[in-house]
């Protein structure tokens, strides 16, 4: 359920997830919308129209998403033991894996989203060149 950041007023509902979602974010421009959830998939959305443009499969419950500043790539990571990194428009693979093990979070850093930042179950912070 997506609702307004001020009132709270319900603005919309994206269907796709089929567990809890652990993890949601927007583009700066707000034109794309990533999810994670407790199905063992990361979602990226339309963020007008609320239509699913990409689906990723994952290893485990998917706890954290993050776009790039320019939301050409999406971070996912959770409860198996890497933060992926993928292409939005080719994302049958992950560019890369990064062996951090169960996360919190992982996020973009930087003007061109040149640097992650992970954040592991062990309290650890780790800086990443992307």
């Amino acid at each position: 359920m997506l609702r307004d950041g001020v009132t709270g007023d319900w603005v919309g509902t994206f269907e796709g997830h089929g567990g809890a979602v652990w993890s949601a974010c927007l583009s700066d421009d707000t034109f794309v919308a990533a999810t994670g959830s407790a199905d063992q998939s990361a979602i990226v959305w339309d963020a007008k129209t609320g239509d699913i443009r990409q689906r990723l499969p994952q290893k485990h419950v998917c706890k954290t998403v993050a776009l790039s500043k320019d939301a050409s790539l999406l971070l996912t990571g959770g409860l198996f033991s890497s933060v992926n990194l993928y292409d939005v428009s080719n994302p049958e693979t992950p560019l890369f894996e990064l062996p951090v093990g169960p996360v919190k979070f992982a996020r973009f850093y930087g003007d061109q989203s040149e640097i992650i930042i992970t954040g592991s179950t062990d309290g650890k912070l780790t800086k990443w060149d992307a």
